[in-house]
């Protein structure tokens, strides 16, 4: 049981960040986070603990709510607390808020893949194997996803507007 708590230990806040990216709830993150890890340890025990076995149950769990009901709204993005004052909570504020509309306008399964790259607990194959995809296409979709999120966040950084020229 040892080998399984410090298994608990180690992924509990990375594979909780997760699954708030994933599902867009942290209450319900937190409920799947339980609801995975008990299943883990009661099909795998304590002889074998690997991430890939985690993230594959907490995503069938999640995806299994969205079969059930509609997904939940996005969760607020809570804004950390900087010495740099109001304005600097403000731009912070504002970034996240840019950042999480950014992501919502990504496909959901780009929306997947960044939320498992982002965990770091996982390489390129592992996610293929979670998701039924090769590492190619893992590379692949990641690159697409992340360019995507890049113009979106430009976009949002010029209030959306495209720069024209004036010719006179």
């Amino acid at each position: 049981m040892k080998s399984f708590e410090r298994f608990y230990q180690q992924y509990r806040e990375r594979f909780f960040a997760y699954l708030v990216r994933f599902i867009g709830d942290r209450d319900l993150a937190g409920e799947i986070m339980q609801e995975s890890f008990t299943r883990y340890l009661e099909r795998y025990g304590d002889r074998q603990c690997e991430p890939r076995l985690l993230y594959t149950i907490g995503r069938n769990a999640a995806l299994d709510v969205f079969r059930h009901r509609q997904r939940a709204a996005p969760m607020d993005m809570e804004t950390p607390d900087h010495d740099g004052g109001q304005e600097q909570r403000l731009v912070v504020k504002q970034t996240c808020l840019h950042m999480q509309q950014a992501l919502l306008k990504l496909s959901p399964n780009e929306q997947d893949v960044l939320s498992l790259v982002v965990s770091g607990d996982l390489n390129y194959r592992e996610i293929g194997e979670i998701i039924g995809i090769t590492e190619a296409n893992v590379k692949v979709r990641v690159h697409r996803a992340r360019v995507k999120l890049r113009n979106y966040m430009k976009k949002a950084d010029h209030g959306g507007r495209t720069h024209q020229h004036v010719h006179r």
